[in-house]
């Protein structure tokens, strides 16, 4: 589990079929496809 602060709440959910990363954003309950930001605070927070 990833916690992204920039973006708020939320958690890395893995990957979808197409490779994509997959979050969630616990406040909302709803799963969203990682953007840009998302996916780049994710490979910071990993290295």
């Amino acid at each position: 589990m990833v916690e992204l602060t920039e973006i708020g709440i939320a958690r890395c959910d893995g990957r979808d079929s197409a490779g994509r990363f997959i979050f969630k954003l616990t406040k909302e309950g709803r799963a969203e496809y990682g953007r840009h930001l998302e996916i780049d605070a994710w490979r910071r927070s990993t290295q």
